[in-house]
């Protein structure tokens, strides 16, 4: 058979003018994705003290992956928030429904309603959203990632009724799908961003001879070609067997080992020309600048594989996480905590391994002082056979301390963690984890909206990708004739970007409000609760009908509260010991009930006491006294101690100039007195001291002329 499909010119330039410089072009990316990988699994790539891996057989090889759990937060907050309901996040409209009527406006709803479904059982069926969150994953972790389209066909089968019997009736439909490509199987042209300009792209893909078979029938391919190729491949002892890329490098043992080139590149129109024809050209022809895309299937230097395709038709876009200016590629979540985590991974280590050096007893010994020098292995109750010579253990036996170095790395730990929150825009608390910066609430709001702005500039990006697969999507359904009922004029949108701010942003706001409601008990009784939390619950693209109760369920839970509330009072009732201690709780009520009526009483009565005195100081200002010592008698003698009305406090007994004084009793009779007067006991009245026995008389006799009626009256 004739090998025209091996070495020929087009063959040639795509594998060696083409492929080898895009792959030795990307040999430093290659490098970044090595440790890309390392530091996605929890590894470092770089280490701060001499001898940090474990070469002696106790020394730390502790890591911890900061940089994976910042980017799976990352990749959670965009999948739940951007694809709803598991859904690819497009917008569908109608261009030039302008001046529609009613009727009209409600068909050309239905049919948008229609595509909607299509598109989204589309996504469905091919497993588009599962793709573009491998996606978004793949470039947190790189930087890039890459989308190749095609089309895929789905065969439903169903029964339909026939002459009475169901009978399978199976239905083909197909539909345009995309798959996220690894980054390591994906060779451009690194000078252009483009992948649909430049010099190509070609994918790479590592085959077994039944899946290079299976290939036979497609489009494009050469038969003839594919079985040349699998009969050379198996003559030569699989001599080209191809060597796995370096994320592969765990499997020792592979039945794929046929290396499958599918190169979109631009190629000089001759070369092109030169393979259909079967001619044998010159390499000059390259210089003439005149040249055509075209896709080439390359195993080795045998073409299985062609076609000329037009400017655009590469199917393949890429996605960036962060675009990096002026470099050969963009920088994921990974190149940007690179430095952090093997700072933190080696605090780690310096901190374990100091602990086990500070935490052991060492011992710097004098063998020649120790008899036992086969056996001085520090432990509980050993005894040291000491020399004669040594005249204290400390002179042959010394303990070596090492310093405890733990608060400083402590510290240092902190400080990078701090740098890689604020380097990722992703700190701990919005990852659930505690030890980070914030305060207070309203920090915690400013760090989710920072978050947030920095995630939809990611989405954007994400965007620019799912814009074009949507786009190739609905081409394809408005070529296809049997999907003529949803053609239409249609206007159709990557919305991740506005689903991601609104749910992002709606989920702040009732966050922030839920925060306010912890706080304040009457907002919180302001607050219609159900409705907020449905809407919440919908935000978080959860069941609002499942995170809420309904009004029955409270309802009947409300009630099993209370028939259980009811169920233990009677249990109560019916122990007897329960009602002892009732009844004496009520004897104890009516006791302090009792003890409260007797000292309102009592209130009362010193209430009417107070209301008698303040009626006499309303009454002294006219009395015709000036004031005396009230007293009460006891025992026959008068008491010397009374407060007077005026407030003053008088001392008969010794501080009088006279030994007369004039009595008022309570019917208000005066008369004269000396200090050696006695009244029985009980009697009441005034005594009002006097300058002499003139004085005391002209007041007696103004007193009795007065007749006042009691000794009030006379104050």
């Amino acid at each position: 058979m004739s090998n025209k499909f091996e070495n020929s010119r087009l063959a040639k330039f795509v594998r060696d003018d083409i492929y080898d410089p895009f792959k030795q072009n990307r040999a430093s990316l290659e490098v970044k994705w090595k440790a890309n990988n390392t530091i996605w699994n929890g590894g470092v790539t770089e280490v701060w003290k001499e001898h940090q891996e474990d070469s002696e057989g106790w020394k730390s090889g502790i890591t911890v992956d900061v940089a994976k759990q910042k980017a799976n937060m990352a990749t959670a907050m965009i999948n739940q928030m951007a694809f709803k309901k598991n859904q690819l996040p497009i917008g569908l409209s109608a261009v030039g429904d302008f001046g529609l009527s009613g009727p009209e406006k409600e068909q050309v709803e239905d049919l948008l309603q229609d595509v909607r479904d299509y598109m989204q059982e589309s996504s469905s069926i091919t497993g588009a959203v599962r793709e573009a969150k491998r996606g978004i994953r793949q470039c947190a972790k790189y930087g890039v990632n890459y989308f190749k389209y095609s089309i895929a066909t789905h065969q439903d089968g169903q029964y339909v009724l026939a002459h009475d019997t169901f009978v399978e009736s199976v239905v083909s439909q197909n539909y345009v799908a995309w798959e996220s490509i690894s980054v390591w199987d994906i060779f451009r042209d690194l000078e252009t961003d483009d992948v649909q300009d430049g010099r190509g792209i070609i994918h790479r893909q590592i085959l077994d001879p039944h899946e290079l078979f299976q290939m036979k029938g497609g489009s494009f391919v050469i038969d003839e070609a594919v079985d040349y190729a699998i009969k050379q491949h198996q003559a030569d002892g699989h001599a080209e067997k191809y060597q796995r890329a370096d994320r592969h490098d765990e499997i020792t043992i592979s039945h794929k080992d046929i290396e499958y080139l599918e190169c979109w590149v631009r190629v000089p129109r001759a070369y092109a020309m030169g393979f259909t024809q079967n001619l044998d050209l010159d390499r000059e022809i390259e210089a003439s600048g005149d040249e055509i895309n075209v896709l080439v299937g390359l195993i080795g230097h045998i073409i299985v594989r062609f076609t000329p395709v037009e400017h655009g038709d590469r199917p393949f876009s890429r996605q960036c996480w962060e675009e990096d200016v002026d470099e050969l590629d963009s920088i994921g979540v990974m190149d940007a905590l690179e430095p952090y985590q093997n700072a933190i991974s080696g605090s780690l280590r310096e901190f374990e391994d100091n602990k086990k050096m500070s935490g052991n007893s060492m011992l710097g010994i004098k063998r020649e002082q120790i008899y036992n020098q086969e056996d001085i292995n520090p432990r509980p109750g050993l005894i040291f056979d000491l020399s004669e010579d040594c005249e204290r253990a400390s002179d042959a036996i010394v303990p070596i301390i090492v310093p405890d170095t733990g608060d400083g790395l402590h510290s240092h730990i902190a400080l990078m963690m701090q740098f890689a929150d604020d380097t990722s825009n992703m700190p701990r608390e919005m990852m659930g984890q505690g030890g980070g910066s914030t305060d207070s609430v309203a920090e915690m709001n400013q760090i989710i909206a920072r978050s947030s702005k920095y995630l939809l500039t990611v989405i954007s990006n994400f965007d620019l990708v799912l814009s074009e697969f949507v786009n190739k999507s609905y081409m394809y359904m408005m070529s296809d004739p049997n999907l003529a009922h949803l053609h239409g004029n249609f206007k159709i949108s990557a919305l991740g970007f506005e689903s991601f701010e609104k749910r992002a942003v709606k989920a702040q706001s009732m966050q922030q409000w839920m925060n306010m409601i912890a706080q304040s008990p009457e907002l919180s009784q302001a607050t219609n609760l159900k409705w907020f939390l449905k809407q919440y619950a919908d935000t978080l693209d959860l069941d609002p009908d499942l995170a809420t109760k309904s009004e029955e369920q409270l309802q009947q839970e409300q009630q099993a509260i209370m028939d259980q509330q009811q169920a233990a009072i009677d249990q109560q009732r019916s122990d007897p010991m329960y009602m002892l201690e009732i009844a004496e709780r009520q004897a104890k009520i009516a006791e302090s009930e009792a003890k409260n009526e007797l000292n309102m009483l009592k209130a009362q009565i010193e209430m009417k006491k107070l209301d008698l005195e303040q009626q006499k100081l309303e009454k002294m200002p006219e009395a015709p006294i000036g004031g005396g010592v009230q007293f009460l008698a006891k025992g026959g003698e008068v008491d010397p101690t009374r407060v007077t009305v005026m407030g003053e406090q008088a001392i008969m007994e010794g501080s009088d100039q006279t030994n007369n004084e004039v009595y008022v009793d309570e019917d208000g009779y005066a008369k004269m007195i000396t200090r050696m007067t006695t009244l029985g006991k009980g009697v009441g009245g005034e005594v009002i001291p006097i300058n002499n026995n003139a004085e005391g008389e002209a007041m007696i006799d103004r007193i009795n002329k007065e007749k006042y009626e009691n000794i009030a009256d006379s104050f």
